[in-house]
Order: structure tokens, then sequence, then C-alpha cells
């Protein structure tokens, strides 16, 4: 064995797959492995990309979704005319 290897045990069934899928390929079981450690490494920097984007959308909806005190003032306020122009409004015309 050179300097740059390393010898691994793997179940029987599984090193079948392996020898599968390289021969699907024609490649190596060992460039199946390269394949397969590689597309995890994608997976899962898609994965955090994606939970990076959840989390930012769901701060912007949080400070979206909080008024500040005074446009809850205005609100409450409008809302106070409607209801007096509805309700009351004619009694003073």
């Amino acid at each position: 064995m050179g300097k740059n290897t390393v010898t691994i045990e793997l179940p029987a069934v599984l090193y079948a797959k392996l020898e599968e899928l390289a021969a699907e390929s024609d490649s190596s079981p060992t460039d199946q492995i390269a394949t397969l450690v590689e597309d995890a490494k994608t997976r899962r920097a898609w994965i955090r990309a994606l939970d990076d984007m959840s989390k930012k959308i769901q701060e912007d909806d949080i400070q979206e979704t909080e008024p500040d005190q005074e446009e809850f003032i205005r609100q409450l306020r409008k809302a106070r005319r409607e209801i007096f122009e509805a309700e009351y409004a004619h009694l003073y015309r």
C-alpha cells in the first residue's frame, strides 16, 4: 500500500452494490466512492443554503409583520374614525 491510501472494510452486500454502480458507469468502486462523497458535499451545501434562506425569510417576515408603535397608533386612530363615521356621524349632521 502507498502512503496516500487507506484500507476500509465494507459489508459484502454494500461492496457488491458499489461494484454494480461502477460497472454501470465504466469506472472503479473507488471512483464511485469519490463521486458519492462529492455528491453528498454538494447536497449538504444546498441544504445549508436553503436553511439560510429560510431563516432570512422568517426574519424578514417578523420585521414586516411587527409594526412600530407610531404605525400602530395611526392604524388605531384610522379604525376609530372609520367606526365613528359608520356608526355615529349621522347623529352630528
